[in-house]
């Protein structure tokens, strides 16, 4: 999972393993280690498909047997289940992001009794467990006991993806980079940008960036409420695309938009999206509820607003747009604050506490 376009998971694997390369470092995925071997089954089908993982547990025993690595550091959470078929004395560390730091609430009906157990046993055998946000933390301590660090996730911020390179318009461009998922708000967020334009007779783009099933009936609900408010002149849905063209639409907006919802055990546990966002000059507006909020800093980066409430998220729209009430600079150097390899430096400082251990 070290596909930068592949969501969070993959963006922030990726990055954390080329900054820590950069440090110095020799990293590997386990891909990497068994060259043309057929890499680890895709993380979610450890959820739905009784004992996948199975699958994988000879080439995590041939991965570190080639490899011989000092500490493992598991950046997927399914993966976690692999842990038993390492060697007892290897160091592991784990990160949690956010809907799938406990993977019982999350495996299907059937499947849930047994993963709790294997799950629980494998998060005995790790060393360290490094929660991406206070909420994450919080959230995962209400289902087990353990020692968990807290670390923010990081971007690569000179990466030519988040340059800044705004372009003139017609339109102020309003920007969502997400799957088309209830937890994301999506709906929340249309509501609060019709009530922006009713409000402020101001004429915006919305454009929503990301995969979508045009056949759920999340994309179905989306698809109504675009019809009913009025917006089919003003939303753009892109689907996925390339890091190219995702570097266009983060350069050529003028707000970025996301209010996830809290679902337990659906939630955002940060939200790399918001300082993708900030790392080109954009404002974001992020949501109180779950993680996101420790992704902004209040007046500085963006703004925390309640997902639920249009009025409040109108306003702030039109303090970013109309007001210019955030500094694009001061987005940026909040950003840069959390930049891949500021994490990476802190990373390396658990690393060689899990060592000494």
């Amino acid at each position: 999972m070290t596909d930068p376009t592949a969501g969070g998971w993959g963006r922030y694997t990726h990055d954390l393993m080329s900054a820590l390369r950069e440090l110095g470092h020799e990293v590997k995925s386990v891909q990497e280690v068994l060259g043309n071997e057929e890499g680890l089954h895709d993380p979610l089908s450890y959820l739905s498909t009784p004992f996948v993982f199975l699958l994988d547990a000879g080439k995590i025993k041939r991965a570190i047997g080639a490899f011989k690595p000092d500490v493992v550091h598991i950046t997927v959470e399914p993966y976690a289940l692999l842990v038993p078929y390492m060697p007892e004395d290897m160091h592991v560390v784990l990160t949690v992001h956010g809907s799938y730091a406990y993977l019982p609430a999350v495996s299907s009906w059937f499947w849930a009794p047994i993963c709790k157990r294997l799950y629980t046993s494998a998060l005995k055998r790790i060393r360290t467990i490094i929660a991406v946000s206070e909420y994450t933390k919080a959230y995962l301590l209400k289902n087990i006991e353990a020692k968990i660090d807290v670390v923010h996730n990081g971007i690569a911020t000179n990466d030519a993806v988040f340059a800044e390179n705004p372009t003139p318009k017609e339109k102020k461009i309003i920007l969502t980079v997400a799957p088309l998922k209830r937890r994301k708000g999506i709906v929340e967020s249309l509501r609060a940008v019709a009530r922006y334009k009713k409000e402020y007779r101001t004429s915006v783009e919305y454009r929503i960036v990301g995969s979508h099933d045009t056949q759920s009936a999340y994309s179905k609900s989306v698809a109504d409420e675009i019809r009913l408010l009025g917006l089919s002149d003003t939303v753009v849905l892109t689907g996925r695309v390339s890091e190219e063209t995702l570097r266009q639409e983060y350069a050529q907006a003028d707000l970025f938009l996301m209010l996830p919802l809290v679902k337990e055990p659906y939630f955002e546990g940060f939200g790399l999206v918001y300082l993708e966002a900030n790392a080109a000059g954009v404002p974001a507006i992020g949501s109180s509820e779950g993680g996101s909020r420790e992704a902004i800093e209040e007046g500085v980066s963006g703004y925390v607003v309640d997902p639920n409430d249009p009025a409040e998220t109108s306003a702030r729209i039109h303090d970013i747009l109309d007001t210019g009430s955030i500094d694009r600079a001061r987005a940026r150097a909040w950003a840069e604050n959390h930049d891949i390899k500021i994490v990476a430096e802190k990373l390396l400082e658990i690393y060689r506490g899990v060592m000494s251990s």
